[in-house]
Parts: structure tokens; C-alpha cells; sequence
């Protein structure tokens, strides 16, 4: 069915199964980026730290600074999404395999995104305390 011929309902839903996946695939990719440059920068204030903290937090430090000289771990991923993402729409599977496949593949991220805010919340009082040591 051509654009001419679609109602505007139509054109709305075949925009939606398109365009929906990727819209969000790159809100995705950005709060991402924005998590791990606001972790980027509280790494760096906080420096060597790392005989301090717990284990978790220190294996969270590890983690941001290997990826941020790393930067190149994110590519396969994001090439990997969006081959998922090209597959389903490409077979025209259910909407619900599209779903499923796009949660799926976005676990990691929202993992990393956490493990950025984490940092950000939980190393402000180490790092207060450590600065303004009598």
C-alpha cells in the first residue's frame, strides 16, 4: 500500500513499527552516554580512592574507567541491537518478539546506566568526608 493511499491511522502505525524501535534505541544510547559521562567526571573527583571503598564500589570505579579507555566495547553492542532490531522488523514477526527483543538487548545498558548512577549516589559522602578531613 502506498503513502497516498494510507489513512492517517495507518501512516501513524506503520511510522510506530518503523520509526518506534529506533526513536528509542537512541533515547536509550543517550541517557546511557549522559550516565557515563556524569560517572566519567565523578571518577575523576574522587581519583585514587579505591583502598577506601567496598569491593562493589570499586569494581563499579573499574568498570566506568575501562569503558571510558575502552570506548570502543560499545560498538559491537550497539551493532548487535541494532542488527536484532533490523531482523525482527525485516521478518515482520508479532510486535510482541519486537518487544521482547528490544528489552532484551537493552538489559546491558540499563545495567551500565545503573552501575553509572550508582556511582554518583554513593561515592558523594566518601568523597565529602575524605575532602574535608580535619
Amino acid at each position: 500500500m502506498t503513502a497516498e493511499k494510507m489513512r492517517p491511522r495507518e501512516r501513524f502505525e506503520w511510522i510506530n513499527r518503523r520509526a518506534g524501535p529506533w526513536a528509542a534505541l537512541l533515547l536509550l544510547f543517550c541517557v546511557g552516554i549522559l550516565a557515563h559521562r556524569i560517572a566519567v567526571v565523578r571518577v575523576e573527583l574522587i581519583g585514587d580512592l579505591s583502598e577506601k571503598m567496598r569491593p562493589t564500589a570499586a569494581a563499579r570505579l573499574e568498570l566506568v574507567e575501562y569503558v571510558n579507555s575502552q570506548p570502543w566495547v560499545a560498538f559491537p553492542y550497539l551493532v548487535i541491537f541494532a542488527g536484532g532490531l533490523l531482523w525482527t522488523q525485516f521478518r515482520k514477526l508479532p510486535r510482541w518478539s519486537l518487544s521482547v527483543t528490544f528489552l532484551l538487548l537493552a538489559l546491558p545498558l540499563f545495567g551500565y546506566a545503573w552501575i553509572c548512577f550508582r556511582i554518583v549516589s554513593t561515592t558523594g559522602f566518601m568523597f565529602y568526608s575524605v575532602i574535608n578531613k580535619p
